[in-house]
């Protein structure tokens, strides 16, 4: 994740430390919090966890998915997600209308994707449509919003990360049971 003036931070779970721009730092135990509740009641993990339990063999959870073949799927699907959470949390404070200009991109990201999430051809097959609206909101010039006009932070990550904003917020409910009659 990148943040202010540190290029970048990551958490290392299995050391319990966070590493700044390469300098590890032990994480105090009261300063975690239980991941796998959090995974638990996240909308974008359900959507996810549905998708690959219609796709593979077995009901993947937020209890299994570490010892599930969709593990490192999720990770980089995670990863996403709070790539585009730091966005918007570094962002809120420091831009003017912020609230406003990231309702447009967020919009302006839904109305790139919509034709291929709608895509009746994927059927019930999640991860197929998942796929296909990544590789669409990728492409997207997303020009409705001022946010655009901040040079070399709305990238790729980001905008993958924005679709799953979308489940969270509740404009895309699932990636396996859509809705055809919601079209415009």
């Amino acid at each position: 994740m990148r943040s202010g003036i540190h290029q970048y931070i990551s958490y290392v779970r299995d050391k319990e430390e966070i590493e700044v721009d390469g300098v590890s730092f032990k994480v105090s135990a009261h300063l975690m919090n239980d991941e796998l509740e959090v995974v638990r009641t996240l909308p974008y993990c359900h959507a996810l966890f549905e998708a690959y339990s219609a796709k593979g063999k077995q009901k993947i959870t937020a209890e299994n998915i570490e010892d599930s073949e969709y593990k490192s799927y999720f990770e980089r699907e995670k990863e996403w997600f709070n790539e585009a959470a730091w966005y918007e949390r570094s962002l809120r404070d420091t831009v003017v209308d912020f609230d406003n200009q990231y309702d447009l991109l967020k919009q302006d990201v839904y109305e790139g994707i919509e034709p291929v999430y709608h895509d009746e051809d994927f059927g019930t097959d999640g991860m197929k449509r998942l796929k296909k609206v990544h590789q669409q909101v990728v492409v997207l010039q997303l020009d409705r919003s001022n946010l655009k006009n901040i040079d070399n932070i709305l990238g790729n990550d980001t905008k993958e990360g924005l679709c799953h904003v979308l489940v969270n917020d509740g404009k895309i409910k699932s990636w396996v049971k859509v809705d055809y009659d919601e079209v415009i």
